[in-house]
């Protein structure tokens, strides 16, 4: 793809040849227009702020999904801060108080899908936590950008068509081992898929904190474009790139904007961090992956363990067409029945399609097997089981719970 292009040009022609009348400029979906369609029954965009309409309107558009928009006052200098542009730390939540329970409640009754839209600064600890628990029981995800242009550059990719390409690649940072040369050289050869191929989705299983991920000889980093202010901060678009994770100078640093896909799968600690809480940076791996191709973002809100396997199961299923809402919710149905947590989250449109859970079932065995309605996802070393809901399953590791439902 020419890095010579502008940003927008870059993403549509990922999504559509250029000539495509599927494809509009960003700016003429700014303006919310009469509804193409009657919006499905339940699906609802929730706009935190004023600065998000903008972007609300261009998902709306078409669709005939309603907004609503949760007014409140954002300082103007932090979230100049949070988008690199002013120097100083960052507090720690940039956002004031999270939205109240009674505030999200409405939204949540009676939706199919709830699509949040919100500037990073908005998206503290403390809000994505009254999110996950107000919004648990329906399909939900985050579109987010670092200001209301990002909003608006990541709201129109997902009014784009299918990526023209459609694999899916996994690179699992996390279980290599410590390195003979041949493994050491298949990593070099994944570092150069990565950099050059074109997907539908990477899955990437890495440690990272937030802001960027470990692939050994290789660092993806999560800096805005522009790179960060200071002697010393993460400047990846730079000659030569320059992080601050790395010392090493045979180590490569690569920015999550240079990856070529559609999807990034992110099973790594604390995948989804926006709002400068965790380090005083504005370095974020979802922020970063959202400003180039990539429209959609599944990842953590918490540390997790990721055990060997996991990354290759979830691709499984992601070939398989089980779209990234549905992959959500199987996730957290089996690590909440496992250790009682729901860590994953999805930043992208909820409403986007995908297959459900369920016709995945006859094309993976000994990776997923689903029973019918009335079962949930276990997670076990080798699979990911259905566990029936009766009194005498109770999720616990090992024993007979762990048996997979006969078809």
């Amino acid at each position: 793809m020419d890095r010579s292009l502008p940003i927008w040009e870059r993403a549509r022609a990922f999504y559509h040849p250029p000539e495509s009348r599927e494809t509009r400029e960003p700016r003429e979906l700014r303006e919310p227009r009469a509804a193409a369609r009657e919006p499905r029954a339940g699906d609802v965009i929730l706009a935190l702020g004023a600065e998000a309409s903008a972007a609300a309107a261009v998902l709306a558009d078409g669709t005939g999904r309603p907004v609503h928009v949760l007014a409140g006052e954002l300082s103007g200098e932090l979230a100049g801060e949070l988008a690199g542009e002013l120097p100083g730390e960052l507090p720690g939540e940039l956002a004031g108080e999270p939205p109240a329970p009674a505030q999200l409640a409405p939204y949540a009754a009676g939706a199919r899908t709830v699509c949040v839209v919100a500037t990073a600064a908005r998206l503290g600890a403390a809000t994505v936590a009254a999110l996950q628990d107000a919004l648990r029981d329906v399909r939900w995800g985050l579109i987010t950008g670092r200001d209301a242009g990002g909003l608006a550059f990541v709201a129109a990719k997902q009014r784009l068509g299918a990526p023209r390409a459609d694999a899916v690649h996994v690179l699992d940072a996390l279980h290599a081992g410590d390195a003979p040369a041949d493994a050491a050289a298949a990593r070099a050869t994944q570092h150069a898929r990565l950099r050059c191929d074109a997907a539908a989705a990477w899955i990437i299983a890495a440690h990272g904190e937030g802001a960027h991920a470990n692939l050994h000889e290789l660092v993806l980093c999560g800096a805005p474009r522009a790179g960060e202010l200071g002697p010393r901060g993460c400047r990846p678009g730079a000659e030569p790139p320059r992080c601050k994770r790395v010392h090493d100078p045979a180590v490569q640093v690569m920015s999550f904007a240079e990856l070529r896909a559609a999807e990034l799968i992110f099973l790594s600690c604390t995948g989804f961090s926006v709002a400068g809480q965790h380090h005083p940076s504005a370095a974020s791996a979802v922020l970063s992956a959202l400003e180039g191709t990539v429209r959609a973002v599944l990842t953590t809100d918490r540390a997790i363990e990721v055990e060997p396997g996991d990354a290759h199961r979830v691709a499984a299923l992601r070939r398989a067409g089980v779209g990234l809402p549905a992959l959500v919710e199987l996730l957290n149905e089996a690590w909440r029945h496992e250790l009682g947590i729901a860590p994953f989250l999805l930043v992208g449109d909820p409403a986007r399609g995908g297959a459900e859970v369920p016709l995945a079932r006859a094309a993976l065995p000994g990776v997923l097997e689903l029973g019918p309605a009335g079962h949930h996802a276990r997670r076990t070393a080798d699979r990911i089981w259905a566990v029936p809901r009766t009194s005498g399953s109770d999720g616990a590791a090992g024993g007979d719970a762990g048996e997979a439902v006969p078809e």
